[in-house]
């Protein structure tokens, strides 16, 4: 992000895994920029009658997007009581609160852009961003948490699960812009980060292609030999 001007002046945030922030910026509880943080349901099995509800589970997380893909969808009957309260719209942030692993904290966040109405599991809450936040920019920057495992400290382990006290999790100090600032920074990711993935893409078909040459070289000493210009018989096999 070198290319990006400096702001004319800083000031501490008081929060110790951001340090300096731009002067203008507001120091607040990650919590202030949130208006609702609902726990999700299970429900009951499907009827397949076009009566239920998409329900989107940690299964679908994709964790190196901070999106929802769909492994494939999965549906359920909810009650109605449970739609209305517990309803995930095209911007909702959602947020891991039961699983991990010995590898994978539990607290990661994902982004929902799909169109259809939906829920979410019971291992997972749905956050919506206050008038305070831009969605983008808050599902960038709680990414950004998750990835310095700031949410490490409100994990709690039980039987092997981990769990993710949210009040403690939403209580974090967080550094905020204005809206319209947000966007931009927002908008500034999505296009470095959708430039910084074409390259890895390209990268890793060249890597894919080295390993098949690879391979074909082995392949090819094992088989035919070393030599280019000897004469070869039928093996027979």
């Amino acid at each position: 992000m070198s290319q990006y001007k400096a702001y004319p002046a800083y000031k501490d945030s008081g929060v110790e895994w951001i340090g300096q922030v731009p002067e203008h910026w507001q120091v607040k509880r990650l919590k202030h920029l949130i208006s609702q943080c609902q726990n999700g349901v299970w429900g009951d099995d499907p009827l397949e009658d076009g009566s239920d509800t998409l329900c989107i589970r940690v299964a679908d997380f994709d964790r190196d997007n901070n999106v929802v893909i769909y492994n494939p969808s999965t549906y359920r009957q909810i009650t109605k009581e449970h739609q209305d309260s517990r309803l995930v719209s095209k911007g909702d942030i959602l947020l891991e609160k039961s699983g991990g692993g010995a590898q994978t904290l539990v607290g990661a966040n994902v982004r929902y852009l799909g169109e259809e109405p939906a829920v979410c599991s019971n291992f997972v809450a749905v956050i919506k961003p206050s008038k305070k936040a831009e969605s983008a920019w808050l599902n960038y920057l709680m990414a950004s948490m998750y990835a310095l495992k700031i949410n490490l400290r409100s994990i709690k382990q039980s039987t092997g699960i981990q769990n993710l006290d949210s009040e403690q999790y939403l209580d974090e100090g967080v550094a905020a812009p204005s809206l319209d600032e947000q966007a931009t920074i927002a908008t500034a990711l999505d296009r470095e980060t959708a430039r910084i993935d074409a390259l890895i893409e390209k990268k890793t078909r060249f890597i894919e292609l080295l390993k098949e040459k690879r391979q074909a070289l082995i392949t090819h000493a094992v088989t035919k030999g070393l030599d280019p210009n000897v004469n070869m018989k039928d093996s027979g096999v």
